[in-house]
């Protein structure tokens, strides 16, 4: 996972060949890389939310943390009980967090428009890997497959890639240049400019 700051400070996390990498952050745009927090930690998503705050989902032991300070310092956020889900995405949109889980076989979308107080469940056919915004219409990411919403999450289309279609996608990006980028499993990369 990766996540720009306002400041422009890079953060990463993840597990590449089983190794937990921690949270790795770069103030070079990524030349240089340090473990900033949660040394030796599988962190598999990160957000940020309008008033700058960042997130970062802890695999084990599913926890969610909280940073108001550019990722200096963390707390832990004991807004659920994780100990039965696992989530695979964080997204924030418009003062909503999106959560992409799987609990108990049941796979979506959780989402809170109210600072945690309650949340909404969208289900999806297998564990939602990554949301993106692009040109107002928002990307959800799962199982080579794209959902794609046009009222900010409300409701999910499947959506149509054309040619792509039977590909499988491994990874879905937005760029400066409002278009979508995908990483494919026969290792190409595509753009879609007509979204």
């Amino acid at each position: 996972c990766l996540l720009v700051t306002k400041n422009n400070l890079l953060l990463a996390g993840g597990s590449p060949d089983f190794v937990p990498l921690g949270l790795k952050g770069s103030t070079d745009e990524g030349k240089n890389w340090n473990v900033v927090a949660f040394r030796d930690s599988e962190i598999y998503a990160l957000a940020s939310d309008p008033a700058g705050s960042l997130y970062a989902y802890e695999g084990i032991p599913n926890r969610l943390h909280k940073s108001t300070d550019e990722g200096l310092n963390w707390t832990s956020e004991d807004i659920f009980s994780m100990s039965d889900w696992s989530s695979f995405c964080l997204f924030s949109l418009r003062g909503d967090m999106f959560f992409g889980k799987s609990i108990q076989g049941q796979c979506g979308l959780l989402r809170t428009r109210n600072q945690f107080a309650t949340f909404d469940t969208t289900l999806f056919p297998s564990p939602v890997i990554n949301i993106v915004e692009c040109q107002s219409a928002l990307y959800a990411f799962y199982d080579h497959f794209i959902s794609r919403s046009t009222d900010y999450g409300d409701s999910w289309q499947r959506w149509d890639r054309g040619a792509y279609d039977s590909t499988e996608f491994k990874l879905l990006v937005e760029n400066p240049r409002g278009t979508l980028i995908a990483c494919l499993s026969t290792n190409q990369m595509v753009v879609a400019y007509d979204h």
